[in-house]
């Protein structure tokens, strides 16, 4: 696995929070079998609580009350990426999208199964689908500014454009963040500005050692040595 897919990996699962909002939702184990509504929030709730295995149960409890709903389909999506199916997330998430083209969620649920199929010129795509939708959502523009500044691709890689995205993500979490700031340093490098890419990088090697994220702030100290020597991530 190349370095740009193993650093995305990271910033997918290890510190951005995709769906922030939170849900006032008391779980209840005992709903009507017929009450679809019930058994999603159910389901989400136990996916958000480390609980795939009952969330798969529930939500396919409500997808057989409704089967054509688009956020049902999403969140069975979201479940079977979670136990590790990536072939039933990647159904599922279609099936959201038959149902509602628009759905940001589930554009970025396949976009990220698409860059582990190392296939991000197709998980760009739905990225920016998403951000037609959802111009602020954190993923699509942490993650599409992320894969357009270090991919190897040069037909991709664009760090001019990239930036945007990534300043949006900065702003949204208020520069606290220091994944979204590794990102955002990334962008400026690949665009050749080096002069910002480095007090950017520093600013998130600070906040990664204030949390103790060890691995994080080695990443960091790589990446400055390169910004430094007048080098972008590839």
């Amino acid at each position: 696995m190349k370095l740009w897919q193993t650093l995305l990996i990271a910033l997918i699962f290890g510190g951005v929070l995709v769906f922030a909002a939170q849900r006032s939702f008391t779980p209840r184990e005992t709903v009507s079998p017929d009450h679809a509504a019930m058994h999603f929030n159910l389901g989400k709730y136990q996916r958000r609580s480390g609980q795939p295995q009952k969330a798969l149960e529930s939500l396919l409890r409500a997808l057989a009350n409704q089967p054509q709903s688009f956020g049902i389909q999403a969140e069975l999506g979201n479940t079977h990426l979670r136990l590790g199916d990536k072939a039933a997330a990647a159904k599922h998430f279609e099936a959201a999208l038959a149902f509602q083209p628009d759905h940001a969620e589930s554009h970025c649920g396949l976009a990220s199964l698409l860059l582990g199929e190392n296939k991000p010129a197709e998980a760009c795509q739905h990225y920016r689908e998403a951000l037609k939708t959802e111009p602020d959502e954190l993923s699509a523009l942490n993650n599409l500014a992320w894969v357009l500044s270090t991919t190897p691709d040069e037909s991709l890689r664009d760090g001019k454009s990239a930036i945007p995205h990534a300043e949006r993500a900065a702003e949204l979490t208020q520069r606290q963040q220091p994944f979204i700031l590794m990102t955002l340093a990334a962008a400026y490098a690949a665009a050749g500005r080096f002069a910002d890419a480095i007090p950017t990088a520093e600013a998130a090697l600070h906040l990664a050692e204030a949390s103790n994220n060890a691995s994080l702030a080695n990443t960091l100290q790589s990446q400055l040595a390169a910004y430094r020597a007048g080098k972008a991530l590839k």
